[in-house]
C-alpha cells in the first residue's frame, strides 16, 4: 500500500489499524479503492461529524465500564455489611492490615514502579519503533497522530503497554508458583492465554511491518519480543497445569474448536487479499482471550462454593491486574478506528462483523474479570484477608 493513501488511511485509526487495508501499488487506482480514499479523506477533512474525538471515545467506554465497578462495589459492600451484622461491627481495613499487604507485594510493587520510569521515560522521548515515514507528508501525518494522543503518542500504544503488564503478571507468577497454583489463573485460563499468546506471535512473526506490527515509543522489535517472551512463559505454566490435571484439555480444546470459526468467520482486511490467516490470527488471539476471561470466571465461582481463600499473594495482583490488563486492548478496539463504538467501517470488512465482535469480546473480558474480582471478595476470602485485598 502505497504511502499517499496510508496517510490518509491513519487520519481516521491508528497507525496499525488501516495499513494494507486494500490491495497494493497498482498502477491504475480502482473504484473501490478511490471510493474507500474519498471516504477516509472526507472523515480526515470533517473529524467532527465522522470521527468522534478520543475524549469522546473515552466517555463511551467509561459509561460501559463504571457501571460494572459500581456493581462489583456494592456486591462486596453488600456481603461486608453481612458480615458486620453478624460480627456486630463494620470495620474498616486497618493501617497495619494495609502495610502487611504492602509488604507481601513488595517485589511486584517495586517492579511495577520500575517498568512505569521506564515506561514513562520511554514515552516522553515519544520515538517511533514501528514503521518510519519517510516523505513529508507521512512525517506531518505522524506529528498530527502524536497530536491527538499527546501522553501515548498512538493508540498502538496501548496494545504496547498490554505486553509489557502481561509479561510481568507472568514473571510473578514464575516467583510465586506455589500461590499461583492455588488461584484459578493456574488452570484452564492459563491454557486459552497461552493459545492467544501464540495466535499474537505468529501473527507479528508472519506480517510484514506495516501490517500488524505496533508503531510508536512501545513498539516495533521490542513489541514483538515481549509477545514472543510472554507466549514462552505461557507454554512452561500452561504445560504445568495440564500436567498436573489442574486444567481439563477437553475444556480447553472444545472452547478453542468453538472459537475458531467464529474467528475465521468474523475477521478485519487490514493486510492483502494473500495474507487474510493474518486478519484472522488477530481476531482468534482476541477470542481466544476472551475463553480465558470465562474460565477465569468459571474457576472462581467453583473456588467460592468449595476451598475458600487461596493465593496469597499472586491471588491479590492477578485479581486487579487482569482487569486492567484486558481493559487496554478493550479501549483500543474501540476507540483505533475513526468511528464510534460499534459501528463498522466496512472498507476494513474482511468477513462477517469483526467490529462488534471484537469490540464486543474486548469488553466482555473485562466485565468477566471484574465480576470474578467481586465474587472473591463476596464469597470467597476471610474477612481478615479481604481487608488486606481492599487495602490493596
Amino acid at each position: 500500500l502505497p504511502y499517499p493513501f496510508r496517510s490518509q488511511a491513519a487520519r481516521c485509526s491508528s497507525a496499525v489499524a488501516i495499513i494494507h487495508a486494500l490491495p497494493r501499488a497498482p498502477t491504475t487506482e480502482p473504484p473501490l479503492r478511490h471510493a474507500v480514499m474519498t471516504v477516509l479523506t472526507h472523515s480526515a477533512a470533517h473529524p467532527a461529524s465522522h470521527a468522534p474525538s478520543s475524549s469522546h471515545h473515552s466517555h463511551e467506554l467509561l459509561g460501559g465500564v463504571l457501571p460494572l465497578l459500581i456493581v462489583a462495589a456494592m456486591v462486596w459492600a453488600l456481603e461486608q455489611r453481612r458480615r458486620g451484622q453478624e460480627d456486630g461491627a463494620l470495620r474498616a481495613p486497618s493501617l497495619a492490615a494495609c502495610v502487611r499487604a504492602s509488604l507481601r507485594l513488595a517485589p511486584e510493587l517495586a517492579g511495577l514502579a520500575l517498568c512505569g520510569l521506564v515506561v514513562g521515560a520511554v514515552l516522553l522521548r515519544g520515538e517511533n519503533h514501528g514503521a518510519l515515514p519517510t516523505s513529508e507528508e507521512d512525517k506531518e501525518l505522524w506529528s498530527e497522530i502524536r497530536s491527538q494522543w499527546p501522553a501515548l503518542s498512538t493508540a498502538d500504544s496501548l496494545l504496547g503497554l498490554a505486553a509489557i503488564l502481561r509479561v510481568f503478571l507472568l514473571v510473578s507468577s514464575e516467583l510465586r508458583r506455589k500461590e499461583a497454583a492455588a488461584t484459578p489463573f493456574m488452570a484452564e485460563p492459563v491454557v486459552f492465554m497461552f493459545l492467544a499468546a501464540a495466535a499474537r506471535s505468529t501473527m507479528l512473526v508472519l506480517s510484514p511491518q506495516d501490517v500488524y506490527h505496533l508503531d510508536g515509543p512501545l513498539g516495533g522489535y521490542p513489541n514483538i519480543v515481549l509477545e514472543v517472551l510472554a507466549a514462552l512463559l505461557l507454554a512452561h505454566l500452561a504445560a504445568r497445569a495440564l500436567r498436573s490435571g489442574a486444567a481439563s484439555v477437553t475444556a480447553v480444546a472444545a472452547g478453542a474448536l468453538l472459537l475458531l470459526p467464529v474467528a475465521l468467520c468474523n475477521r478485519l482486511a487490514i493486510a492483502d487479499t494473500s495474507d487474510s490467516h493474518l486478519d484472522a490470527l488477530f481476531s482468534l488471539a482476541q477470542l481466544l482471550d476472551l475463553g480465558a476471561a470465562v474460565a477465569f470466571l468459571v474457576r472462581t465461582m467453583a473456588a467460592a462454593g468449595g476451598q475458600g481463600d487461596g493465593g496469597g499473594a499472586f491471588a491479590t495482583l492477578a485479581f486487579f491486574m487482569l482487569p486492567l490488563l484486558q481493559l487496554l486492548p478493550a479501549y483500543f478496539l474501540m476507540t483505533a478506528w475513526g468511528k464510534p463504538p460499534l459501528t463498522e467501517v466496512p472498507e476494513l470488512v474482511g468477513a462477517g462483523r469483526p467490529f462488534e465482535v471484537l469490540q464486543l469480546a474486548g469488553l466482555a473480558q473485562v466485565g468477566l474479570y471484574v465480576l470474578s474480582w467481586a465474587m472473591r471478595i463476596a464469597f470467597t476470602l476471610e474477612e481478615k484477608a479481604a481487608e488486606a485485598y481492599i487495602a490493596i
